[in-house]
């Protein structure tokens, strides 16, 4: 908004406030909300902001000044450069950048910081040609600032005179056009040069000057020379000040329901301006979100605080910038005013001040704008009026134009409900007699509560890929409803490739969806509109050339309340893909553990832009074959990221596909070899497979222990300790797994055995990791593997027995013990024999597992022998807990079994044939 401060370097001087103003200089009416500030006196003007500014006789305007600037090689930016040979007849109109130039070297710099006549930097000529000394000056003073340059040289020379050129510069388009001026032919030095004439023109428009000093040739001698000593530059600046600046002091309402405006007058010459910003009550500036333009500020003398809420912003106050581009002319701020309302949803004018008068006439009053607050419609209108036979006053509701709305509105509670504006004026019209004149005293406007006006989706631009395109836009409006029937689109051309429209249609009405008063979200539609020309344009404007693209579509929307919005975006033809490549790489990846990956693209667009990257992946368990690719995720808005959780561990693939906002996609990646690969593993290795309990072992192998990973496992460890105690350093059990399970037998390492007592139990610990880094590790004593060294064998005793055996079945009688670990299994085992020389093979009889390992115990084997009558051999198999197993003694015992029922069979035949016969002896005898 405000111009860089111009003088850079200019200390602003203090000014003196005048003693003769007057001592009040600010009119309140708070009944009114009116302030004004006449700026007869500064009581109003916060004092330390004041920067440039001139007070009096109640105007303000920008302050003159006067300095001068010296610049030199001790204390400014100055680059010099020298050339040997140049022709004394040089052309003038080659430079600043001359041809062949040296430049000057640090000890060259330094011998002509100062003026001692010591020391000096000399250089000569070949001969028939002169040197030169050329000087480039940076100044920090703008250049309208610019009053007189004078140039400084002291030094020798071996020749009748020499002469000081300064380059005077002129733009013309990309090249700098201009001349050697010369402004000092002197006999000796020193050299004082005087430009007073158009010194603008010998400043570039970077703050560059460049003077060159050149002595006649030397006729004498065939070299000739030139010494310089010292060279310094003085600006002399004046006129005024470029910035102005002062701040008000708070205005505080004691009542108020919304801020009106701001309103000043002055006088503004071409070329200056004045420019206001609102702060609020902590003399902040307003942001442009709430106040829109205020960070640029306000040039207009009239400027809205319609959209401030008092309930934020209960006091402002107003920074002025007085700006002028040229030092001879100021602009002239004489007086402000800012008003407010202070009756709840009214807007009111009693007319004690004309502030809210626009125009005003014998015959009519014309108000200000009246803006519609924020929240509310329009509702009433009234007026109050004085008023004798014969007279009268009717009233008009204009738009921001002028143009009436409401023609003779009622003064006494006149609907204005149906006014489609959110700006109006209102206008009195005077009917007189001969004798006296109608009075207004005051008028004013209620408001209702209403909402916003439709609102649209975002339309900043559109792209298409086609020669006919539908487009559309979503409207609503939450207060009264849309009303659909007024949906309409204009489309506008570019003609014979121009860069702006210059060819419009007219509104055209379309379809909306949704009935009138929908409150939702509904569609506008602009159908088959041509990006080129079609003969269907003709029906609807008037075409002329055929060499048209089409530039923009607007759309329009009333809501049921009046209040309408308009939208419109630019089009673009767009029919080249897009192009996207995700950023990482195998390298930079490697394998991923910890359940997620992120992954980052490149996209890019050379027309439409990039409006969204897919990124898709595949997956395979083998790294052989792969799935289809899946779409994973979708970024609307760069940078384009994702960070993929994996559902399984394995082998995947990814690649990125980019859409622009034509709706270009990129082709199809899923064949191409150079896919990002990763190996992912989303979980550690899972705990060890075992039986928690204690595990006696007779042996260093261990068989019984499962590990197991969702992917691969990489390598396994251990280590054996004794309570929290190692007794063994990690071990490996396994590595290179290379598989998913690892159920291997394996050894303890003997050193960890020796160590181990037996009967004692120590804890083995594991340490498993897969492909990925993923590791398990054994948190405690009741995760570890728990185990006991038994090299101490059970034994067992049967018991001797008769020679020979008559009852079946009979009792084997034994005894087992074992100190170590408990007995956990015995078995019986038996052969036959016939003849006691020819055996069967030992044949298992039974076997009895105890729940609980056994110390010791009597047991006792009913033995049913099945095998028939014969020689019998007996022993016991006893098992421990650990695996140690150990056999009994033989027993031998013959069998002969007693044919029992046989025997019974008979005697009871033989009983019944002796009864039978008893029987038939006494019938025999009774006949």
């Amino acid at each position: 908004m405000k111009q860089s401060m111009i003088l850079i370097s200019i200390v602003v001087v203090a000014f003196v406030i005048s003693s003769s103003f007057t001592v009040v200089s600010s009119m309140v009416y708070p009944d009114d909300g009116v302030y004004e500030d006449d700026l007869s006196s500064l009581m109003n003007i916060k004092i330390s902001s004041i920067k440039n500014c001139s007070f009096g006789n109640g105007t303000v305007e920008i302050k003159n000044f006067s300095d001068t600037f010296t610049y030199d090689f001790v204390n400014s930016n100055i680059t010099a450069w020298h050339r040997n040979n140049l022709l004394e007849t040089f052309n003038q109109f080659i430079g600043p950048d001359m041809f062949f130039e040296e430049d000057f070297n640090d000890s060259q710099y330094r011998d002509i910081s100062y003026m001692d006549g010591k020391k000096a930097v000399t250089i000569s000529s070949s001969d028939m040609l002169v040197p030169l000394h050329h000087f480039r000056f940076h100044i920090n003073v703008s250049k309208e600032w610019a009053k007189e340059l004078r140039l400084f040289w002291n030094g020798s020379f071996n020749s009748d005179g020499i002469r000081v050129f300064v380059w005077s510069y002129s733009s013309s388009g990309l090249y700098k056009v201009g001349m050697w001026k010369l402004v000092a032919d002197e006999g000796e030095g020193p050299v004082d040069a005087v430009v007073t004439d158009n010194v603008q023109r010998y400043i570039s428009k970077d703050g560059y000057v460049d003077f060159i000093v050149v002595p006649y040739r030397a006729y004498e001698s065939n070299r000739t020379c030139i010494s310089t000593d010292y060279v310094s530059l003085s600006v002399d600046v004046g006129g005024h000040y470029p910035v102005a600046t002062f701040d008000t002091y708070s205005i505080n309402p004691s009542s108020i329901w919304r801020w009106e405006y701001l309103v000043w007058d002055g006088n503004v010459p071409s070329g200056t301006r004045i420019i206001c910003q609102i702060l609020d009550g902590n003399e902040n500036l307003i942001n442009d979100t709430v106040l829109r333009g205020n960070k640029e500020g306000f040039v207009s003398s009239y400027v809205s605080l319609s959209s401030l809420s008092p309930n934020k912003y209960e006091k402002l106050s107003v920074r002025f910038y007085l700006e002028t581009d040229n030092p001879s002319f100021t602009p002239k701020l004489t007086d402000y005013a800012m008003l407010w309302q202070t009756d709840n949803k009214k807007w009111k004018d009693e007319f004690s001040t004309d502030f809210r008068i626009e125009t005003k006439s014998n015959d009519s009053i014309v108000s200000r704008p009246i803006y519609l607050p924020s929240g509310y419609w329009w509702d009433k209108f009234y007026a109050e009026k004085n008023i004798s036979d014969g007279e009268d006053i009717s009233f008009d509701i204009l738009d921001i134009n002028n143009k009436v709305l409401i023609k003779n509105v009622n003064l006494d509670g006149g609907d204005m409900s149906h006014i489609c504006s959110k700006v109006i004026k209102l206008k009195a019209h005077f009917i007189r007699n001969n004798t006296q004149n109608p009075r207004l005293i005051e008028w004013h406007i209620t408001f209702s509560p209403e909402n916003d006006k439709p609102r649209f989706s975002d339309t900043s631009l559109r792209y298409v890929n086609s020669i006919e395109s539908d487009f559309t836009v979503k409207a609503r409006d939450l207060s009264s409803g849309l009303c659909s029937s007024s949906a309409k689109y204009m489309l506008s051309y570019m003609i014979n490739g121009s860069t702006r429209p210059s060819l419009y249609s007219n509104w055209i009405s379309t379809s909306c969806t949704g009935i009138n008063c929908t409150k939702d979200w509904q569609m506008i539609t602009a159908k088959d509109v041509p990006m080129f020309y079609s003969s269907k344009l003709n029906n609807i404007m008037s075409v002329g050339n055929r060499n048209i693209t089409l530039y923009s579509i607007a759309f329009y929307i009333d809501d049921m309340a009046g209040n309408y919005n308009i939208t419109s975006y630019r089009v673009f033809f767009d029919r080249t893909a897009p192009t996207s490549h995700i950023e990482e790489t195998a390298n930079t990846i490697g394998y991923i553990h910890n359940g997620g990956i992120d992954l980052h693209a490149q996209a890019h667009d050379d027309k439409s832009g990039v409006s969204k990257v897919e990124l898709y992946y595949m997956f395979s368990s083998d790294n052989l074959s792969f799935s289809q690719p899946h779409l994973y995720k979708v970024d609307l808005e760069p940078p384009w990221n994702w960070t993929f959780i994996p559902q399984d561990s394995g082998y995947y693939r990814f690649y990125s596909l980019a859409v622009d906002n034509a709706g270009n996609i990129e082709p199809s990646k899923e064949n191409q070899n150079d896919l990002l690969m990763s190996i992912i593993d989303i979980n550690p290795p899972e705990e060890p497979s075992f039986y928690h309990s204690l595990h006696w072992l007779h042996s260093r192998n261990i068989s019984f222990v499962t590990f197991r990973d969702d992917f691969i496992i990489s390598s396994i460890k251990y280590s054996v300790r004794d309570g929290n105690k190692s007794i063994g350093i990690w071990r490996d059990l396994a590595v290179d797994v290379d598989s998913s399970t690892y159920n291997h037998p394996w050894n303890i390492d003997t050193i960890d055995w020796e160590r181990m007592e037996s009967g004692k139990q120590y804890y083995i610990y594991f340490n498993v990791t897969d492909i990925a880094g993923n590791r398990y590790v054994t948190n405690n004593n009741d995760e570890a593997l728990l185990i006991s060294k038994d090299l101490r064998y059970p034994s067992a005793h049967l018991d001797e027995m008769h020679t020979w055996q008559w009852q079946i079945p009979f009792n084997i009688t034994s005894y087992i013990m074992d100190d170590g670990s408990g007995i956990r299994q015995i078995s019986l085992y038996y052969r036959h024999s016939l003849d006691n020389l020819t055996w069967s093979e030992w044949t298992l009889y039974n076997t009895t597992l105890f729940d609980t390992p056994i110390s010791n115990i009597d047991y006792t084997w009913t033995f049913n022998a099945s095998d028939g009558d014969g020689y019998y051999e007996f022993y016991e198999g006893v098992v421990d807990v650990a695996g140690l197993q150990k056999d009994s003694n033989y027993i031998s015992v013959g069998i002969t079994v007693f044919p029992g029922i046989s025997f019974i069979v008979f005697v009871g035949l033989f009983l019944l044939l002796f009864f039978m016969t008893i029987i038939a002896v006494k019938i025999w005898k009774t006949h």
